[in-house]
């Protein structure tokens, strides 16, 4: 069906639409980032008033893949089934998008953003959880559905899911290099 067509488009990468968003990461409490190159199954989510597309790399952290789409309920339900999934999938880390104005600046959504991190933060303890910028995540992905051919119905169900894909990999593909250990150190 179309989802070969969309996991090509997001191998490939759209030059135009990353100039667009700065590829600005954020860590929101000390000792939240992660080491460079840190390998492991990672969890990428983009984090949306009524769901929460959810994506999974391999365990090299090397490509993004679709894994669900949570309907939110509300409270502390969300992040606890948000780290229910990260405890199944042993993830050593999860990046989430962080909604930011087109200037840069925290508007109410990403507020609301961080207040679900810091409960995902808590349910997951020593587990990395990271901010990225995710400015037009969901247009790139909504475009990159309707360029494979996906109707409207489609799409719907699986936007933020391809939008997570897209906040995932980016971060995935963003991080330096880890550097390999010098014989006989």
């Amino acid at each position: 069906m179309g989802w070969v067509k969309v996991a090509q488009s997001l191998a490939d990468g759209s030059a135009d639409v990353k100039e667009r968003r700065a590829a600005t990461l954020y860590s929101i409490a000390e000792g939240a980032s992660m080491p460079i190159g840190a390998r492991g199954r990672h969890m990428g989510l983009d984090v949306g008033d009524r769901r929460i597309g959810v994506a999974l790399s391999d365990e090299t952290a090397t490509l993004a893949s679709a894994l669900t789409t949570v309907t939110r309920k509300g409270g502390s339900q969300d992040a606890a089934v948000v780290a229910d999934l990260a405890r199944r999938h042993e993830v050593a880390a999860v990046v989430v998008g962080l909604p930011l104005n087109m200037n840069g600046t925290r508007g109410p959504q990403a507020e609301k953003v961080l207040g679900f991190v810091e409960g995902l933060r808590r349910r997951l303890g020593p587990v990395p959880v990271v901010t990225r910028d995710e400015r037009l995540t969901t247009v790139e992905a909504e475009e990159r559905l309707r360029a494979a051919g996906m109707g409207w119905k489609e799409r719907k169900s699986v936007v933020d899911q391809v939008a997570a894909v897209v906040i995932l990999q980016e971060y995935l593909d963003d991080r330096p290099a880890a550097t390999p250990a010098k014989a006989g150190a």
